[in-house]
């Protein structure tokens, strides 16, 4: 047993040792400059290996913290404490909003904030995080006749954009209502927010009967509870209003009102459904879903509930539908329906309104094959000059939901001569995303079947009528310059972004470019046109497809005109956060 021991003691003792690292800072509130005691430091490995969590450590009444024991690599390091909003350090902007949905790849989190480098044996010094109050928002749930809705749920929706330039709203925080119907969000990030209420299973109404609170009937014969509402009082986001919350601001009185089921009329649609190819209704044992989705909003939590009724000869009856404007989308998911078995879907728009609806015609359209071809200035390409790049399918989205209810089309995929194929297309309205171009390449021009589909969406119907023929150009142009502050010195790591002018604002024709340490830049690859370039000391993330938020600066951009392979320069003034 001795002898055991001592041999796994020297084999102890002859492991080599792993070496690691740390770093030391302080946190501090933003403007004042105070120490903050009691924020925690969460910090996430990006490239560490093996891959894990660093410790969280805590903030001391100086502010001041210390991480040890870090394996040598890359993290995002993130600052949390309740009253103040949770941040990124190195993110110009306040908050982890832009956040969502941002992945794990090291260059996406580098956009972010700064990645902080880690080496073995070494501490990292003067890491400094400023943080900013958080605020509080709080009102009451309201049936139309003063009711208190209790244990409504209670949304906070941030307006963002994602990549592709899309607007959406995506729930940051919810909360209950209480048994007065008021409800409470704190710890809320400086933005501008949608707020909405929506019924849960447990929620009752109560009204308030010779001072006393009583729970009162809040569903009809239907079953039918409140609608959604937007604050004030809307049921869509359209007529809702945005409120716009400041650093450690607390907003009360913010009331919202919603229509009780005697005030939502029901309608009956009646239809039928028919497959295009045989003329004749689906088989009868033929899986099928049936979906409304409301045509006019940006944020959709959960579909709107309905009656489905199919019978065998195809004919279809939706029972209890509230009136509004919808996309109708039909599904067939068996295999039977399609030799691929992926599905297929038909979408049509159905307006209810005034009565029930009778005569709807479905028809069932054929998953196609999408071919076309890739030119690079006119002429044949060579496909391993291009390896990363990808061209899309993107169908149209509402809120989380894509509206043809099936997954988009894979990427095509490219043969040597540039000619390509997208299978299992359903019908429906698409736009054209294109990804992984070359620095100094650009689309100059992408038409399917006559239609420019650069400046709008593309029709896929079923019948294989056009191809999709995209030209590539590597006459574009180049933009230089740099950025200074108000004190006329370089702003480093902040990004320049080139913005198109008009009415021709795809994603990809946007631009952007971090300064280096001496607060230069390069754009490349620019498609020949007219723009603005701004600098933003502080902007969210994709906050400039925000063509109002945009709007507020023009003064302060820069106007570049942009010939096929010109070289420009242009110098620009940071845009301060507090601007």
């Amino acid at each position: 047993m001795r002898l055991l021991a001592l041999a796994l003691f020297l084999t102890l003792a002859q492991a080599p040792e792993v070496q690691t690292g740390s770093l030391e800072g302080i946190v501090v509130r933003a403007g004042t400059n105070e120490p903050i005691e009691g924020v925690e430091l969460r910090m996430s490995s990006v490239t560490a290996q093996p891959r894990s969590d660093g410790p969280s450590p805590s903030t001391g009444r100086d502010g001041k913290f210390t991480a040890a024991g870090l394996a040598p690599g890359r993290y995002l390091m993130v600052a949390v404490k309740s009253g103040y909003a949770a941040q990124v350090y190195g993110a110009r902007q306040t908050g982890i909003t832009g956040l969502a949905g941002l992945g794990t790849r090291e260059e996406d989190l580098a956009a972010v904030g700064a990645l902080i480098n880690v080496v073995a044996g070494q501490v990292v010094r003067n890491v400094v995080i400023r943080m900013t109050q958080s605020a509080t928002v709080s009102g009451r749930v309201l049936g139309a006749n003063g009711e208190s809705l209790v244990a409504m749920q209670v949304e906070l929706l941030p307006v963002a954009f994602d990549s592709s330039g899309r607007r959406y709203l995506l729930p940051l925080s919810q909360v209950d209502t209480n048994d007065r119907g008021e409800y409470r969000l704190f710890s809320v990030e400086p933005g501008r927010y949608y707020i909405t209420a929506r019924w849960s299973s447990v929620s009752v109404a109560r009204q308030e009967v010779n001072s006393e609170l009583r729970t009162v009937d809040a569903a009809d014969s239907n079953g039918r509870r409140y609608s959604p509402a937007f604050y004030p009082s809307s049921p869509d986001v359209a007529h809702a209003s945005l409120v716009e919350v400041r650093a450690g601001e607390t907003l009360s009185n913010l009331d919202i009102v919603m229509r009780p089921p005697s005030q939502q009329p029901l309608r009956q649609v009646r239809g039928r459904v028919i497959d295009s190819i045989t003329g004749q209704a689906p088989p009868p044992n033929a899986g099928s879903s049936f979906a409304l989705i409301p045509r006019d909003t940006e944020y959709l939590s959960s579909m709107p509930a309905f009656d489905p009724h199919l019978i065998e000869d195809g004919t279809f009856e939706l029972r209890n539908v509230a009136e509004g404007a919808y996309w109708f989308v039909v599904r067939i998911t068996s295999a039977r329906a399609n030799a691929t078995g992926t599905g297929r879907t038909a979408i049509v728009p159905l307006d209810i309104a005034g009565g029930d609806v009778n005569g709807v015609t479905i028809n069932l359209l054929p998953i196609i094959e999408v071919s076309g071809t890739v030119t690079l200035d006119g002429a044949a390409w060579k496909a391993d000059d291009f390896e990363n790049f990808q061209v899309r399918l993107n169908a149209n989205r509402i809120g989380l939901f894509t509206l043809n209810m099936s997954p988009n089309p894979s990427p095509a995929f490219f043969q040597p001569d540039g000619t390509f194929v997208m299978a299992n297309v359903n019908p429906g309205d698409y736009e054209l995303v294109f990804t992984g171009l070359p620095p100094d390449v650009y689309v100059k021009e992408a038409r399917y079947g006559g239609v420019d589909a650069l400046t709008q969406k593309i029709s896929i119907n079923g019948a294989s009528s056009g191809r999709l023929e995209v030209g590539l150009s590597t006459k574009s142009g180049r933009l230089t310059g740099a950025v200074a502050d108000r004190d006329r010195r370089p702003a480093p790591d902040v990004e320049a972004v080139l913005i198109p002018e008009g009415d021709f604002r795809r994603p990809d024709r946007y631009k952007i470019a971090r300064t280096d340490a001496n607060g230069r830049f390069l754009i490349r690859g620019i498609a020949p046109g007219n723009y603005r370039i701004y600098a933003w000391e502080s902007i969210d993330r994709f906050r400039y497809f925000d063509s109002e938020f945009v709007r507020q600066f023009e003064g302060s951009g820069k106007i570049v005109r942009i010939e096929e392979g010109t070289r420009g320069t242009v110098d620009l003034d940071l845009i301060p956060a507090a601007k």
